[in-house]
């Protein structure tokens, strides 16, 4: 028999097991209970559900309702979302970050000091931006700083602090002196607090006829709404030792372009509605112009939808006076950025895709590109009522555009996109199956929008546009088929009778221009690639009764050069062009090259050694036997100016 002793261990050791056991047991359901609710907390986060679609009748009501409804089918799309993205998803917002980036010489006539326009522009009376200006005394240039650093330096030696580590703008101004010529003052520009200024790239700048009023116009970036817009800055640069800002302005949208017209400012930007759009906050989804704080949205009679607007995208058009007041606005929805103003009208043009069934027994469709071109009539910045015209084809830039004494002109490229079939009865026999291109030119009477004129396929099938330039009665256009080596006709059309445009051409020759210029010697002037696209071309043509001959050429194999048109230095009157190229095979030696035409040869008079290899930064003239040459990098790292004696 046990004794007292053992009887009583044993009871205990009983009691203590049966202790241990209801542990397990309320571990275990506390357990189980926690995992069950943590199962279904996670459930309630992360299980995906579908959003997206949204009952936009409630918003009939409101003025924009028309442009809800062509928006609606454009930007919602259902999608999978978990309540985690929704609840919290703004905590993870703080720190985010904008988009990735992806959008000729004047008059040296004597004179009292004035302004001189550096920009060779479209249209007479139509000024454009650019990145430098200068006067008889003075030369403007705007730089820009990347955000690397928490502070830089103004010229008075103080502290200006750059916002969120944002790039700043550097208006830098030099004395016309030649050897003896040095920059005289530089101001920094930085953004609001809030934002950011975002691809510098895009920053222009406008000098006043009175010298005294320097504008900037800057795209840059909220980060809150995480919204694109354009700033529009105007600075008092009337004492150069004292530069202060006097007006500031904001549009929606990315900038794109811009014209000063009888002192007002006319302003391009592209303005993009994102996916699933809230339709209650006007501000995502309209255009607004205004002061920071103080924006204003279009009105909906100021925003153009055409039918099979297929694009959540306006073309944004605002006009501003001397004060960077808003005047008047207009919003072209799914239209291309590139506007081409002319004396009293902006043109833009909206691209799509024709699909026309055929009529033989085959019931085939075939679809090309096609065009409208909005007519966008302006004075005194007030806009008009809109018209348009339709043209077979693809507009390819502002160059392609052109008004002459009431006519519009526009050659385009016309894209098959499917069977290839002809595009109306005026084309040559049919060409089924045959994916080509095709170049047309069309002339419309403005007051009635009918075609006065047109020539049908003027170039071999296959080629494309890929410059022109309108002179009065006479158009040039340089075509081209790309592949591995390139072939460049040049054409030019004699328009002063619409009923009978006739015209002449280089016939098949290497390369294409990318831009076309009137020069010196009655010539013509192409910049663009030879043979390949890593060879640089510059080509001279003369017109004869039968033909368009090529003069004079200069070829260097193995760069890049500067593509922007107003990068390139002409000087027509006295036969000098210039621009920025890059040699990728030695160590990235770039160098600003300037050429001579004589008449008979070009060659390379002048080159200079450059640091940078932004080329489309780079900018010169020549004032008085010198050359004033112009870089930028955006670290401050180069000097950015150089003089040269040019002989």
């Amino acid at each position: 028999m046990k004794t007292s002793k053992e009887r009583t261990e044993s009871i205990l050791k009983k009691a203590e097991a049966k202790r241990q056991t209801r542990k397990k047991i309320k571990f275990i359901a506390i357990m189980s209970s926690a995992a069950a609710a943590l199962l279904a907390f996670n459930l309630v986060l992360f299980v995906p559900y579908t959003v997206g679609d949204t009952d936009i009748s409630k918003y009939k009501s409101s003025q924009y309702y028309g442009v809800i409804q062509k928006l609606y089918g454009m930007t919602y799309s259902p999608h999978k979302t978990n309540n985690f993205k929704e609840w919290f998803g703004d905590m993870f917002k703080a720190g985010a970050s904008a988009p990735n980036d992806s959008m000729g010489a004047p008059d040296d006539s004597d004179g009292d000091n004035s302004y001189r326009e550096t920009t060779l522009n479209q249209t007479d009376g139509v000024i454009e931006g650019d990145l430098f200006k200068r006067s008889d005394t003075h030369i403007f240039y705007l730089g820009y700083t990347y955000g690397s650093h928490d502070v830089v330096m103004d010229s008075a030696g103080g502290n200006v602090t750059i916002v969120n580590g944002s790039d700043v703008l550097n208006l830098r101004v030099y004395s016309i002196e030649g050897e003896k010529s040095k920059q005289v003052t530089e101001y920094t520009v930085v953004p609001d607090k809030g934002m950011s200024f975002r691809y510098v790239g895009s920053r222009e700048m406008y000098l006043s006829d009175d010298l005294g009023t320097v504008t900037i116009i800057m795209p840059s970036y909220e980060y809150e709404t995480r919204l694109l817009y354009t700033t529009v800055i105007s600075l008092d640069v009337s004492d150069l030792s004292n530069v202060q800002e006097t007006d500031r302005t904001y549009i929606s949208g990315s900038y794109v372009g811009s014209r000063l017209v009888d002192g007002n400012m006319l302003v391009v930007t592209d303005f993009v509605v994102r996916y699933n759009v809230d339709f209650g906050n006007v501000s995502a989804y309209v255009p607004q112009v205004g002061g920071l704080g103080e924006l204003k949205p279009l009105l909906a009679e100021d925003i153009v939808c055409p039918n099979g607007a297929d694009s959540a995208r306006y073309t944004v058009i605002s006009s501003l006076d001397g004060k960077l007041e808003p005047i008047d606005s207009v919003a072209l929805l799914s239209f291309s950025d590139d506007v081409y103003v002319s004396e009293n009208n902006l043109f833009a043009t909206r691209q799509y895709e024709k699909r026309v069934k055929t009529d033989n027994e085959y019931k085939l469709c075939y679809s090309y590109s096609e065009s409208e071109i909005r007519i966008v009539p302006y004075n005194n910045g007030e806009f008009g009522k809109t018209r348009a015209v339709t043209a077979a084809g693809t507009v390819l830039n502002r160059y392609s555009l052109d008004e002459y004494e009431g006519v519009l002109r526009a050659v385009t490229t016309v894209s098959f996109i499917e069977n290839g079939y002809v595009l109306d009865k005026d084309a040559p026999d049919p060409f089924t199956g045959v994916f080509r291109n095709r170049c047309m030119l069309y002339c419309y009477d403005l007051d009635t929008l009918e075609v006065v004129g047109k020539v049908v396929d003027f170039a071999p099938v296959g080629e494309s546009v890929r410059s022109a330039r309108f002179d009065g009665d006479t158009a040039y256009v340089c075509t081209a088929e790309v592949r591995i080596v390139n072939t460049d006709p040049v054409y030019v059309f004699d328009l002063s009778d619409y009923g009978n445009i006739t015209y002449t051409d280089t016939g098949t020759i290497p390369g294409y221009s990318l831009s076309l210029n009137k020069f010196a010697f009655n010539s013509l002037l192409g910049i663009g690639y030879g043979d390949t696209t890593q060879t640089l071309k510059i080509e001279l043509y003369e017109q004869t009764d039968s033909a368009v001959a090529s003069v004079a050429k200069y070829e260097e194999n193995n760069v890049r050069f500067s593509s922007d048109f107003k990068a390139h230095l002409i000087d027509a009157k006295n036969g000098i062009v210039g621009l920025g190229i890059l040699d990728d095979y030695h160590e990235y030696a770039a160098r600003y090259a300037i050429f001579l035409y004589d008449g008979y040869n070009l060659t390379e008079f002048a080159s200079v050694k450059m640091d940078s290899t932004c080329l489309d930064d780079m900018r010169a003239i020549i004032v008085d036997g010198y050359a004033y040459i112009f870089e930028e990098d955006g670290y401050n790292e180069i000097d950015g100016f150089r003089v040269v004696k040019i002989n």
